[in-house]
């Protein structure tokens, strides 16, 4: 896995390296190198969110497996599988949610604040759409699909099929948590933005956990997740709305002025 992995990357390394060789890309060049401090500090402000996001998740996942250890291989193979899942089925929902940040810090930077709310609500009504739909279908496949990874092992199965199916009750406020930290992001709202990146798998998801393993045992801990997802959701809602009658302000400010 670990070869894999970083032949993976050589590989993207490479074609992003030959594609920006192209006539009608960006040279790279030592002498156009002109670093500012005022460059930086924008670099950290789009970076930090994601930053939080992905090293917390790090974090997560290995404090999830050293609980699960407590209760053996089997239970550290099935949370192991659906964690899996999960992450495949939400990299989906961040790559539409990437697609939406230019959309986003473009039209936002040019006063287009109308065109960037219709944005976010047409991101937030596809993605959720998309995580409702593929909810309902693990929902009522989950045992088939957990047998396609150890097919035979009826315990693994049943585990796997508790924990997948307590994922998706709540998996459908995905789409809703992930373009929000994409809009709060790009439109330079960097402390919310990373709050929020941090708390759906590291703020929220660890005492959920912690507490989960203490009072529930094994159910706590497959049903820590989809809890972190419900807690994620109910502080993501105030935060955007909040932004968004912020920003509607702005356009009638300018509109006054």
């Amino acid at each position: 896995a670990s070869l894999a992995t970083m032949i993976s990357q050589c590989v993207s390394f490479a074609i992003l390296l030959r594609l920006m060789g192209r006539k009608d890309g960006i040279p790279i060049q030592l002498r156009n190198f002109r670093p500012t401090l005022g460059q930086y500090k924008e670099i950290a402000a789009a970076g930090l969110p994601s930053l939080g996001r992905q090293g917390l998740a790090s974090v997560a996942v290995a404090y999830m497996n050293q609980l699960a250890g407590g209760f053996g291989d089997l239970a550290i193979a099935a949370i192991s599988v659906v964690n899996r899942l999960v992450m495949f089925a939400t990299s989906m929902v961040l790559g539409f949610g990437q697609g939406f940040q230019p959309v986003c810090g473009f039209n936002f930077g040019a006063g287009k604040f109308d065109r960037v709310r219709r944005a976010f609500w047409f991101g937030v009504m596809v993605t959720t759409v998309y995580c409702v739909t593929l909810s309902l279908l693990a929902y009522f496949l989950a045992p088939r699909i957990i047998a396609v990874f150890r097919p035979g092992d009826e315990d693994l199965i049943l585990l796997g099929t508790r924990a997948l199916r307590y994922e998706c009750l709540v998996y459908s406020v995905n789409g809703f948590i992930i373009m929000s930290n994409m809009y709060l992001q790009n439109t330079r709202r960097t402390l919310s933005a990373s709050f929020l990146a941090m708390s759906r798998q590291g703020l929220m998801l660890v005492p959920a956990l912690h507490l989960g393993r203490r009072f529930l045992g094994l159910t706590g801990i497959i049903a820590a997740q989809p809890v972190a997802d419900a807690l994620t959701f109910c502080l993501s809602l105030p935060l955007v709305l909040i932004a968004l009658n912020k920003m509607k302000n702005m356009k009638g400010e300018e509109a006054h002025v």
